[in-house]
């Protein structure tokens, strides 16, 4: 190895969250599955008098990053978590709440994941 050279791995970037998100939902897409993000925000807004107050946008607290709905018409939820990362309390509450409801629900960390989600939810998955 030359001087100031370093290994591969080293030089191999960590996907981020939203970098997860996107190739999952061109394997979704491909295997023509309906799924969207799921954006949810709270915002400060200025009130009157000085009062902030905070704005919800995109859905419930805990909400997870993808909404699908499978051939058939059942609905799919995904959580997109890196490697080692973890759904919050909230987030936990709400998939059991929609898993409760008769959703598939499962929390992510790669495509090879969701395709093994699709197979264990009973499609055939194509091939990457």
């Amino acid at each position: 190895m030359s001087p100031g050279a370093t290994p591969a791995l080293s030089r191999a970037r960590v996907q981020t969250e939203t970098q997860i998100t996107r190739a999952i939902l061109q394997c979704l897409a491909a295997n023509r599955i309906l799924a969207w993000r799921v954006n949810s925000r709270v915002v400060r807004m200025p009130g009157k008098g000085g009062r902030d107050r905070l704005v919800r946008f995109g859905g419930l607290a805990g909400m997870p990053d993808i909404a699908g709905v499978l051939p058939g018409g059942r609905a799919c939820f995904l959580e997109v978590k890196r490697v080692g990362e973890h759904p919050t309390v909230i987030q936990t509450h709400l998939m059991f709440r929609l898993a409760a409801a008769g959703a598939l629900v499962r929390v992510v960390n790669c495509v090879e994941d969701v395709r093994q989600a699709l197979h264990d939810w009973g499609m055939k998955p194509l091939p990457l």
